[in-house]
């Protein structure tokens, strides 16, 4: 309907922030409610399984430990503040769902923006101000599904999410969406049944979801991010981040980083798991015997 009526419910209100890490860590980065900052990693098994997943409780073996969600009510409108500290405007789409645009903030580049990154606006920290957009009537002003946050700048919009499921929402460009700039919006606590047997009377030779690609697809590492002392252009890592790449979680997984967990005594020795050790005598006695019966030989 496109009739214009007042609010008479006062919205419950969100937070979404994008960041990105400049080289050499490169990486982009969405906050929900007052989170930490993650790379967002959100499996097809998980987007889809109806065996294993249930949203809001402890069952996660099919989430990844960096999956973004944000719980939206059905009963209520709700406000979403969207933030950026990208020196680049960029779009934001939403999956199932239109928006209302309340209003915009733009920054003083001078002011709030180095040459690496721009501070978190904060146009809309006072919820005085946040209220009163609120009051706006209800499809008085232009709803969108993509929108774009100003560089910088932040973004308010308004939401009546009544299409209950987990819809898909982050950077409409390919680098923000892939590299983690993302996040799943989860309408009515809905809660995926156990089977298909829902499904049945609808569409009755629909096909299952647990199909052999979901279950192949392999999750991407979990870390929290290194964080480089010696950045320039304060471009340090200032808050703790966690990310869902390889390349960016190295510094914690891979044999060279875990060296100091490995259980050895110092000389020269070798072991097993039994704990077995070979003296270095007995190793260079065993060196010279080789090398007599070599040139015997």
């Amino acid at each position: 309907s496109n009739v214009v009526t007042e609010t008479t419910t006062e919205s419950k209100i969100h937070t979404v922030d994008t960041y990105f890490q400049p080289t050499p860590q490169y990486g982009h980065f969405v906050r929900v409610d007052g989170d930490y900052f993650k790379q967002n990693e959100f499996s097809p098994i998980a987007m889809l399984s109806r065996n294993n997943y249930r949203p809001n409780t402890t069952n996660f073996q099919d989430l990844h430990p960096h999956s973004v969600l944000m719980s939206l009510s059905r009963t209520s409108p709700n406000i979403i503040v969207w933030r950026t500290s990208l020196l680049m405007d960029h779009p934001m789409h939403l999956h199932g769902h239109k928006v209302e645009i309340l209003d915009f903030a733009y920054p003083s580049l001078q002011r709030d923006c180095t040459l690496a990154y721009c501070t978190f606006s904060e146009a809309y920290a006072a919820k005085s101000k946040i209220s009163a957009l609120d009051k706006i009537p209800m499809n008085s002003v232009v709803k969108k599904d993509t929108f774009v946050i100003p560089a910088g700048g932040a973004v308010v919009t308004r939401i009546h999410a009544s299409n209950r499921g987990l819809w898909y929402a982050g950077g409409q460009m390919d680098i923000h969406r892939d590299d983690g700039m993302s996040f799943v919006i989860n309408v009515g606590d809905w809660r995926i049944p156990a089977d298909d047997d829902w499904l049945l009377p609808i569409v009755p030779d629909f096909p299952s979801c647990n199909s052999s690609f979901v279950v192949s697809v392999q999750m991407n590492p979990s870390c929290e991010c290194y964080v480089d002392e010696n950045a320039p252009l304060r471009m340090k890592m200032v808050e703790k981040y966690y990310c869902s790449r390889s390349h960016l979680c190295r510094h914690s997984l891979s044999q060279a980083s875990n060296l100091d967990s490995y259980n050895y005594e110092q000389g020269l020795t070798i072991q097993s798991d039994r704990q077995w050790r070979v003296s270095g005598t007995l190793l260079t006695a065993i060196f010279f015997i080789v090398v007599i019966l070599n040139g015997l030989l």
